[in-house]
């Protein structure tokens, strides 16, 4: 308990009564006549010294006290008896290690000493300093800009600017403003835009924080913002400058509006050059008489159809999607699926597809597979034609059926001769990155399955 008044202690030799409240407080207290001999001294002080009262008193200070010789203790000590002046001061006392605030009252003949142990404010103070030091070497190093600012509002309460109270290095680097501290927004940028204000402002008047990316054209700069009211009128702002960063945004977005016009110009291009070669197939056909010559000319014309088909879809998704990666693949069974339908006759196609994205080479394969699939089926088998595509965990699969005679027993697609099958193999290992099994059902029916990974088709 540290002791703040001063007419008692001043008094405290003349007076019975303070000397009985000095005997019972926390404060050390000690008096030593010009001799240099303890005339009083209270419980506390005994305490720190560690002896008991009765064998300090009559005894030499120096000699109780032999730490303080040769320091600046001694020096204040003398000073006050010698020059009868009040001293004060702070030191560390080793017997007790720990910090005491001394006073030292003098009077004719002694002085009175008064002390506080002032060990835990000191280490207070000391955290304190060493946060201090941590929090400014951050404010320093830190490569974001940080400033400490408060708001300005007028008498009715609207902002009007902010004053800078203190901000780091990477402020000026990153705002180009230079020697902030002290002077506002408006005072450094004077054309700044009202934005600005009513956003910090805000932040004040609600005490809510805000993560934005804003640009000042005046500036010439664009930031990534965070900014947080701390206390009445005042708040933080941490930023970034991001103006390269948007500059780059802002060219690729123009690249990627080029690009699209590119993809959708030669996706156009490709569409119409297939319905060309399209029709002349279809021409050919017509003029040709035999089965055996027009059967596998009908079969290139539906592929070539069906690549048409794809081409007409990846124009449509760059339009809408100029940076096109993938393409659903029950959007393009969807529409694959009926004009196939309209090729076979009375049989029908009864269809289960999942929704698995595919790249634009992968979507172009599978609208290929399943034209061919369909193809032999309505041209070997029978019945209605089932197609389903689904996904499980990492693997979909595409598999096609019908009602026909299947498959020959010991069928070996290896040692066939037939284009279509090797066809389906061939785009099935390399395009799809997949395998495929050719099997017939329990009872009766081809079955073509189509293994392949959706980790593959999302790469």
């Amino acid at each position: 308990m540290a002791s703040n008044n001063t007419v008692l202690e001043e008094n405290a030799a003349d007076n019975p009564s303070a000397v009985f409240v000095l005997d019972h407080i926390c404060d050390s207290v000690a008096m030593v006549d010009s001799n240099w001999r303890i005339i009083y001294i209270n419980r506390a002080a005994s305490q720190a010294i560690g002896k008991a009262i009765l064998d300090l008193v009559g005894k030499d200070f120096w000699t109780e006290l032999p730490t303080l010789l040769g320091t600046m203790d001694e020096v204040n000590f003398r000073r006050a008896m010698q020059d009868q002046v009040f001293v004060e001061f702070e030191t560390f006392f080793i017997p007790t290690n720990s910090w005491q605030a001394v006073r030292i009252y003098p009077s004719p003949n002694r002085i009175t000493i008064f002390s506080s142990d002032i060990t835990a404010q000191k280490r207070a103070e000391e955290a304190l300093r060493v946060s201090e030091e941590k929090f400014r070497m951050l404010f320093t190093h830190v490569d974001q800009g940080f400033c400490h600012a408060e708001m300005i509002f007028d008498v009715e309460g609207r902002p009007q600017d902010y004053r800078f109270l203190d901000v780091n290095p990477a402020f000026e680097q990153m705002t180009g403003l230079a020697n902030a501290t002290g002077k506002t927004a408006l005072e450094l940028v004077p054309n700044l835009e009202r934005w600005w204000i009513e956003m910090y402002g805000r932040v004040v008047s609600t005490g809510e924080s805000a993560r934005f990316q804003h640009g000042s054209d005046v500036m010439g700069r664009f930031f990534d913002v965070f900014a947080v009211s701390v206390r009445e009128n005042r708040f933080v702002i941490l930023f970034t400058d991001i103006t390269e960063r948007k500059r780059y945004e802002r060219e690729r977005e123009e690249l990627n509006i080029r690009l699209r016009q590119a993809m959708q110009e030669t996706h156009h291009r490709v569409k119409n050059n297939l319905q060309v070669i399209s029709a002349l197939v279809e021409l050919q056909v017509l003029e040709t008489e035999s089965d055996l010559t027009t059967a596998p000319l009908q079969r290139i014309s539906q592929h070539v159809q069906a690549l048409a088909f794809i081409h007409d879809l990846l124009t449509e998704q760059v339009k809408d999607n100029g940076e096109l990666s993938y393409i659903g693949a029950k959007e393009v069974l969807d529409k694959l699926l009926p004009l196939l339908s309209n090729t076979i006759g009375i049989r029908r196609i009864d269809s289960d597809i999942d929704d698995i994205p595919l790249t634009p080479q992968k979507a172009a394969t599978l609208a290929l597979l399943v034209s061919e699939c369909v193809s032999n089926s309505v041209k070997h088998g029978r019945g209605d034609i089932r197609i389903a595509l689904n996904a499980k965990n990492e693997s979909a699969s595409l598999i096609i059926s019908d009602d026909g005679a299947g498959f020959p027993q010991g069928f070996d697609p290896s040692l066939s001769a037939r284009a279509g099958l090797q066809l389906i193999e061939n785009a099935t290992r390399w395009d799809m990155e997949g395998e495929v099994r050719f099997s017939n059902g329990e009872k009766g029916g081809a079955i073509v399955t189509v293994v392949f990974p959706v980790k593959a088709v999302l790469s």
